[in-house]
Protein backbone atom coordinates (compact mmCIF):
# COMPACT_ATOMS: atom_id res chain seq x y z
CA UNK A 1 0.00 0.00 0.00
CA UNK A 2 1.49 3.50 -0.73
CA UNK A 3 1.86 5.91 1.75
CA UNK A 4 1.05 9.87 0.30
CA UNK A 5 2.78 12.40 2.17
CA UNK A 6 1.87 16.30 1.73
CA UNK A 7 4.94 18.69 2.54
CA UNK A 8 4.26 21.96 2.63
CA UNK A 9 5.50 25.54 3.50
CA UNK A 10 5.76 29.08 3.83
CA UNK A 11 4.41 32.62 5.15
CA UNK A 12 1.02 34.28 3.82
CA UNK A 13 1.24 37.93 3.94
CA UNK A 14 -2.34 39.58 5.14
CA UNK A 15 -4.22 40.36 1.66
CA UNK A 16 -4.04 44.15 0.96
CA UNK A 17 -7.73 45.90 1.45
CA UNK A 18 -9.18 43.06 3.30
CA UNK A 19 -10.24 43.61 6.87
CA UNK A 20 -7.66 41.60 9.53
CA UNK A 21 -9.77 38.74 11.07
CA UNK A 22 -7.26 38.77 14.57
CA UNK A 23 -8.82 35.25 15.75
CA UNK A 24 -7.57 33.70 12.21
CA UNK A 25 -4.05 32.88 11.91
CA UNK A 26 -2.36 34.08 8.31
CA UNK A 27 0.25 31.91 8.56
CA UNK A 28 -0.66 28.71 6.35
CA UNK A 29 0.80 26.57 3.68
CA UNK A 30 0.87 27.55 -0.13
CA UNK A 31 3.11 25.62 -1.29
CA UNK A 32 1.75 21.98 -1.70
CA UNK A 33 3.91 19.09 -3.02
CA UNK A 34 2.57 15.45 -3.25
CA UNK A 35 4.90 12.42 -3.09
CA UNK A 36 4.68 8.79 -2.20
CA UNK A 37 7.23 7.46 0.57
CA UNK A 38 7.17 3.83 0.08
CA UNK A 39 7.41 2.05 -3.04
CA UNK A 40 9.38 -1.01 -3.54
CA UNK A 41 11.23 -2.16 -6.35
CA UNK A 42 12.81 -5.79 -7.23
CA UNK A 43 15.48 -4.91 -4.64
CA UNK A 44 12.63 -5.82 -1.58
CA UNK A 45 12.71 -9.51 -1.59
CA UNK A 46 8.35 -9.82 -0.79
CA UNK A 47 7.86 -7.56 -4.02
CA UNK A 48 9.94 -9.79 -5.88
CA UNK A 49 8.93 -13.34 -5.20
CA UNK A 50 5.16 -11.97 -5.76
CA UNK A 51 5.76 -10.82 -9.34
CA UNK A 52 7.17 -7.13 -9.39
CA UNK A 53 9.50 -6.26 -12.53
CA UNK A 54 10.30 -2.71 -11.28
CA UNK A 55 13.56 -1.28 -10.69
CA UNK A 56 14.18 1.95 -9.55
CA UNK A 57 14.50 3.10 -12.98
CA UNK A 58 11.33 2.02 -13.57
CA UNK A 59 9.77 3.72 -10.36
CA UNK A 60 10.70 6.83 -10.99
CA UNK A 61 9.98 7.06 -14.82
CA UNK A 62 5.92 6.10 -13.08
CA UNK A 63 6.29 8.73 -10.74
CA UNK A 64 7.73 11.53 -13.25
CA UNK A 65 3.95 10.68 -15.58
CA UNK A 66 5.62 8.35 -18.07
CA UNK A 67 3.70 5.12 -18.86
CA UNK A 68 4.94 1.51 -17.61
CA UNK A 69 3.48 -1.61 -17.85
CA UNK A 70 2.80 -3.63 -14.66
CA UNK A 71 3.83 -7.21 -13.82
CA UNK A 72 0.35 -7.72 -14.45
CA UNK A 73 0.85 -6.79 -17.74
CA UNK A 74 -1.20 -3.69 -17.80
CA UNK A 75 -0.22 -0.16 -18.99
CA UNK A 76 -0.29 2.76 -16.12
CA UNK A 77 0.13 5.90 -16.06
CA UNK A 78 -0.65 8.81 -13.16
CA UNK A 79 -2.89 11.31 -14.16
CA UNK A 80 -1.30 13.71 -12.36
CA UNK A 81 2.72 13.13 -11.52
CA UNK A 82 4.17 13.14 -8.18
CA UNK A 83 6.31 15.86 -7.05
CA UNK A 84 8.61 13.61 -4.91
CA UNK A 85 9.38 9.91 -4.18
CA UNK A 86 10.91 7.25 -1.80
CA UNK A 87 11.67 4.45 -3.22
CA UNK A 88 11.89 2.49 0.35
CA UNK A 89 13.31 -1.03 -0.35
CA UNK A 90 13.60 -3.35 3.09
CA UNK A 91 17.00 -3.19 4.39
CA UNK A 92 16.70 -6.84 5.24
CA UNK A 93 17.76 -9.19 2.26
CA UNK A 94 18.12 -5.92 0.32
CA UNK A 95 18.83 -6.82 -3.14
CA UNK A 96 18.78 -11.02 -1.94
CA UNK A 97 15.66 -12.08 -4.97
CA UNK A 98 17.65 -10.49 -7.67
CA UNK A 99 20.76 -12.61 -6.41
CA UNK A 100 18.59 -15.80 -7.02
CA UNK A 101 16.66 -14.88 -10.27
CA UNK A 102 19.95 -13.92 -11.97
CA UNK A 103 22.02 -17.18 -10.62
CA UNK A 104 25.04 -15.28 -8.79
CA UNK A 105 27.50 -17.94 -8.57
CA UNK A 106 27.80 -18.06 -4.80
CA UNK A 107 24.32 -18.10 -4.61
CA UNK A 108 24.09 -21.15 -6.71
CA UNK A 109 27.50 -22.53 -5.23
CA UNK A 110 25.10 -23.60 -2.17
CA UNK A 111 22.34 -26.68 -3.23
CA UNK A 112 19.72 -24.35 -1.39
CA UNK A 113 20.51 -21.43 -3.89
CA UNK A 114 20.53 -23.66 -6.87
CA UNK A 115 17.27 -25.25 -6.30
CA UNK A 116 15.69 -22.44 -5.53
CA UNK A 117 17.37 -20.78 -8.94
CA UNK A 118 16.11 -23.28 -10.73
CA UNK A 119 12.59 -22.81 -9.39
CA UNK A 120 12.73 -19.13 -10.29
CA UNK A 121 13.44 -20.46 -14.09
CA UNK A 122 10.91 -23.08 -13.90
CA UNK A 123 8.54 -20.27 -13.15
CA UNK A 124 7.53 -21.70 -9.66
CA UNK A 125 7.20 -18.11 -7.98
CA UNK A 126 4.52 -19.06 -5.31
CA UNK A 127 6.24 -21.79 -4.30
CA UNK A 128 9.91 -19.74 -3.87
CA UNK A 129 8.11 -16.81 -2.24
CA UNK A 130 6.92 -19.43 0.43
CA UNK A 131 10.28 -21.08 1.26
CA UNK A 132 12.62 -17.83 1.15
CA UNK A 133 10.22 -16.03 3.63
CA UNK A 134 10.09 -18.88 6.38
CA UNK A 135 13.63 -19.12 5.72
CA UNK A 136 14.31 -15.12 6.00
CA UNK A 137 11.83 -15.33 9.17
CA UNK A 138 13.85 -18.20 11.22
CA UNK A 139 17.55 -17.04 10.16
CA UNK A 140 17.73 -20.18 8.24
CA UNK A 141 19.96 -19.65 5.31
CA UNK A 142 23.59 -20.79 4.26
CA UNK A 143 24.66 -17.22 3.61
CA UNK A 144 24.36 -14.28 6.03
CA UNK A 145 22.27 -11.72 3.24
CA UNK A 146 22.75 -8.73 5.22
CA UNK A 147 26.35 -8.98 4.75
CA UNK A 148 27.93 -5.97 2.59
CA UNK A 149 28.48 -8.01 -0.62
CA UNK A 150 24.70 -8.91 -0.87
CA UNK A 151 23.11 -5.50 0.09
CA UNK A 152 26.11 -2.97 -0.67
CA UNK A 153 25.32 -3.66 -5.05
CA UNK A 154 22.10 -3.03 -4.91
CA UNK A 155 22.19 -0.19 -2.54
CA UNK A 156 24.41 2.00 -4.94
CA UNK A 157 22.31 1.26 -7.64
CA UNK A 158 19.01 2.73 -5.99
CA UNK A 159 21.88 5.66 -4.90
CA UNK A 160 22.69 6.11 -8.87
CA UNK A 161 19.14 5.59 -10.18
CA UNK A 162 17.71 8.58 -7.44
CA UNK A 163 20.86 10.93 -8.75
CA UNK A 164 19.49 10.49 -12.21
CA UNK A 165 15.96 11.25 -11.31
CA UNK A 166 16.77 14.18 -9.59
CA UNK A 167 15.46 17.31 -11.18
CA UNK A 168 15.75 20.27 -8.40
CA UNK A 169 12.65 22.46 -8.81
CA UNK A 170 10.29 19.65 -10.96
CA UNK A 171 11.17 17.04 -8.47
CA UNK A 172 12.79 15.42 -5.92
CA UNK A 173 14.25 11.82 -5.48
CA UNK A 174 14.59 10.58 -2.08
CA UNK A 175 17.17 8.36 -1.52
CA UNK A 176 15.99 6.12 1.36
CA UNK A 177 15.01 2.36 2.53
CA UNK A 178 12.55 0.36 5.05
CA UNK A 179 13.60 -0.66 7.96
CA UNK A 180 11.58 -3.64 8.73
CA UNK A 181 11.92 -4.41 12.78
CA UNK A 182 9.40 -7.24 13.51
CA UNK A 183 10.29 -8.03 17.51
CA UNK A 184 7.75 -10.70 18.05
CA UNK A 185 6.37 -10.53 14.85
CA UNK A 186 4.79 -6.98 15.85
CA UNK A 187 5.64 -4.58 13.07
CA UNK A 188 7.93 -1.87 14.07
CA UNK A 189 8.49 -0.39 10.48
CA UNK A 190 10.27 2.93 9.45
CA UNK A 191 10.46 4.23 6.51
CA UNK A 192 14.10 5.98 6.78
CA UNK A 193 14.44 8.98 4.05
CA UNK A 194 17.92 10.69 3.68
CA UNK A 195 18.21 14.56 2.87
CA UNK A 196 21.20 14.09 1.37
CA UNK A 197 23.32 12.86 -2.31
CA UNK A 198 25.22 10.21 -3.15
CA UNK A 199 28.53 11.49 -1.61
CA UNK A 200 27.13 11.34 1.72
CA UNK A 201 24.61 8.36 1.38
CA UNK A 202 27.74 6.34 -0.16
CA UNK A 203 29.33 6.28 2.66
CA UNK A 204 26.87 3.88 4.74
CA UNK A 205 24.67 1.11 4.03
CA UNK A 206 20.80 0.39 5.54
CA UNK A 207 20.68 -0.35 8.69
CA UNK A 208 18.91 -4.20 9.46
CA UNK A 209 17.56 -6.11 11.89
CA UNK A 210 18.57 -9.84 11.32
CA UNK A 211 21.96 -11.82 11.16
CA UNK A 212 23.18 -9.86 14.03
CA UNK A 213 24.11 -11.12 17.47
CA UNK A 214 20.82 -10.72 20.03
CA UNK A 215 23.00 -8.65 22.20
CA UNK A 216 22.91 -5.84 19.21
CA UNK A 217 19.09 -6.09 19.80
CA UNK A 218 18.66 -4.87 16.35
CA UNK A 219 14.82 -5.07 15.79
CA UNK A 220 14.89 -2.62 18.63
CA UNK A 221 13.97 0.96 16.96
CA UNK A 222 16.67 2.72 19.31
CA UNK A 223 19.23 0.73 17.64
CA UNK A 224 17.48 2.43 14.25
CA UNK A 225 18.60 6.06 15.94
CA UNK A 226 21.68 5.57 17.00
CA UNK A 227 22.18 4.60 13.24
CA UNK A 228 21.55 7.55 11.97
CA UNK A 229 22.44 9.80 14.60
CA UNK A 230 26.37 7.92 13.49
CA UNK A 231 25.05 9.25 10.46
CA UNK A 232 24.68 12.30 10.44
CA UNK A 233 27.74 12.68 13.36
CA UNK A 234 30.27 11.28 10.24
CA UNK A 235 28.86 12.97 7.47
CA UNK A 236 26.94 16.08 8.70
CA UNK A 237 24.06 15.22 6.68
CA UNK A 238 20.54 14.92 7.69
CA UNK A 239 17.91 11.93 8.04
CA UNK A 240 14.60 11.26 9.04
CA UNK A 241 12.73 8.73 9.94
CA UNK A 242 8.98 7.87 9.67
CA UNK A 243 6.66 4.69 11.47
CA UNK A 244 5.37 2.80 8.67
CA UNK A 245 2.72 -0.10 8.68
CA UNK A 246 1.83 0.39 13.03
CA UNK A 247 -1.09 -1.58 12.39
CA UNK A 248 0.08 -4.60 13.15
CA UNK A 249 2.45 -2.75 16.14
CA UNK A 250 0.94 -4.44 19.33
CA UNK A 251 0.06 -0.88 20.13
Amino acid sequence: MASFLVAASVHAEEPKGEPKHYNEPRDYPENVYFGDTHIHSTLSVDSSLWGSKMTSPDIYRYSRGEEVTSFKGWKVKLIRPLDFTVIADHSDAYGFYDLIAEGTDFIVAEPQGARWHKMYKDGKAAELADEVIKALGTEDLPWNVNKKEFIEPGWKATIEAAEAANDPGKFTAFIGYEWSGNPDGDNMHRVVVYRDGAEKTLQVLPETTMFRPKSEDGPNPETLWKTLQAYEDKTGGQVLAIPHNANWSSG
